[in-house]
C-alpha cells in the first residue's frame, strides 16, 4: 500500500520537475509532501508564472537553537555545530514560503557552506549535488489566511545521513492561477 501511495505521488511530481505545465496547489503541495526537493517546485512555478528565479531571502539577524527533537532527527554528535538559516523563498517579490531550517554543515561540502554563507541560494538547490531525499514528517493544511500548508520535513543524502531538518509554510499565492501583480 505504502509503495502504491508513493508511486501515485511520484505521477503527479513528475510533470512539476520535467517542467510540464501542473501549476495546481494541490499538485504542488502533493510533490513537495511526497518527497520531491522544495527548492526545485517552487523553481518551477516561478518559471511557470513567469517570474525571476527563486532566491531564499534571509533574515541573517535570526537564532533559533535546536529542539532536542531536530537533535535527535540529525542524528547529532555532542559537540557537533548546527547551522540555522530563516528564508522566505520567492520569486521577485511574490513570496512562497517561509523556512526554518537547521542543517548540519560537516555533512555539506566545503563549497555548500561557502554559498550558503555568500548568498541567498536556495538550500534544496545548493545541496542538490548530494543527492538527498526528503522525508516528509508531518504534513497539516494552515488555518490561516496567508498560509497553506506547513510541512516539516528531513533532507538525507545519498549515502544515508540525515542533514537538514526544515519547518516550512507555504503561502496562499501557491494556489494563484496566474501569478500575483501581474
Amino acid at each position: 500500500m505504502k509503495r502504491r501511495a508513493l508511486l501515485g505521488l511520484a505521477v503527479v511530481a513528475a510533470p512539476i520537475l520535467l517542467g510540464v505545465r501542473a501549476p495546481s496547489a494541490d499538485r504542488i503541495l502533493a510533490a513537495i509532501v511526497g518527497g520531491a526537493s522544495a527548492s526545485a517546485i517552487l523553481q518551477g512555478w516561478c518559471a511557470d508564472h513567469g517570474l525571476p528565479p527563486l532566491t531564499a531571502r534571509r533574515d541573517r539577524a535570526a537564532v533559533k537553537p535546536p529542539t532536542p527533537a531536530v537533535l535527535a532527527a540529525l542524528g547529532v554528535r555532542p559537540g557537533e555545530p548546527v547551522g540555522y538559516r530563516r528564508v522566505r523563498l520567492a520569486c521577485g517579490m511574490v513570496i512562497l514560503s517561509e523556512a526554518d531550517n537547521w542543517y548540519v554543515p560537516a555533512r555539506l561540502t566545503r563549497q555548500m557552506n561557502r554559498q550558503l554563507a555568500a548568498n541567498d541560494a536556495p538550500f534544496g538547490l545548493v545541496t542538490r549535488p548530494l543527492h538527498f531525499t526528503r522525508h516528509t514528517l508531518r504534513a497539516t493544511r494552515a488555518p490561516d489566511g496567508d498560509h497553506i500548508l506547513e510541512v516539516t520535513a528531513l533532507l538525507v543524502s545519498a549515502t544515508g545521513a540525515p542533514f537538514s531538518y526544515v519547518i516550512e509554510d507555504y503561502r496562499r499565492e501557491l494556489a494563484s492561477k496566474s501569478a500575483p501583480g501581474r
